[in-house]
């Protein structure tokens, strides 16, 4: 049954770039952001877009994810191709994703903390949450050996994957942070995802002939 582009399920509310700080962020709210009526526990109290400055109200511990640098196009594709899991309704006249490119980026998470200890556990559940962890809490393994990163759903982004990896971890103590008792820290991550665009999907029609050759007894 043919749908229309209302009809399809995958729906973009921003661009690659946003589509993926918006999943990192809300990886980190959904397992390192206090909820409300919750017992205390170590948590941020809330994770900005845009930094804080000192001089705004925020209680810390604190973070911010921002990118660290542009978004790279690592491979582009000359023929875009479907990526046959988006093809909905599947094998019949529909609407699919189509990956044009490879992409790439560096993103920081920034921390403030209110002080050393607590800075150093909050940097230490970062690492912890961007390992592809099975339900017994080992590394995953795959017939190709161990996953090394997490794997996220970007669901302002046609609801595609985005990997993560770990990069870089360092401090950020300067003269300005130690004055206002602000403990400061960079999680690195690396990200990759694809540039897709939405078009029509046909499905292939194939043609099978069947070439029957009789064989006859020999008179001779």
């Amino acid at each position: 049954m043919q749908i229309t582009l209302e009809q399809y399920s995958r729906k973009a509310a921003t661009d690659l770039e946003n589509g993926i700080a918006r999943a990192v962020r809300a990886a980190i709210e959904g397992a390192l952001v206090q909820p409300p009526g919750e017992a205390p526990r170590l948590a941020f109290s809330r994770v900005f877009d845009t930094w804080a400055s000192y001089e705004q109200d925020f209680v810390a511990p604190a973070a911010c994810v921002v990118p660290a640098g542009a978004l790279q196009f690592v491979e582009s594709y000359s023929t875009p191709c479907l990526l046959e899991e988006t093809w909905e309704p599947q094998g019949e006249p529909g609407f699919g994703l189509y990956a044009v490119a490879a992409a790439e980026q560096e993103i920081d998470v920034l921390v403030r903390a209110g002080s050393d200890v607590e800075r150093n556990l909050l940097v230490r559940a970062l690492e912890g949450l961007f390992f592809e962890k099975t339900a017994e809490g080992a590394l995953l393994h795959l017939p190709a050996g161990a996953r090394y990163g997490r794997v996220l759903t970007m669901d302002d982004y046609y609801q595609l994957p985005v990997r993560t990896s770990l990069r870089e971890v360092a401090k950020g103590d300067n003269e300005e942070s130690a004055q206002r008792s602000a403990w400061e820290a960079r999680v690195g991550l690396r990200v990759q995802a694809k540039e897709v665009v939405l078009g029509v999907v046909q499905p292939f029609t194939v043609t099978i002939q069947a070439e029957v050759v009789e064989e006859f007894p020999s008179t001779t």
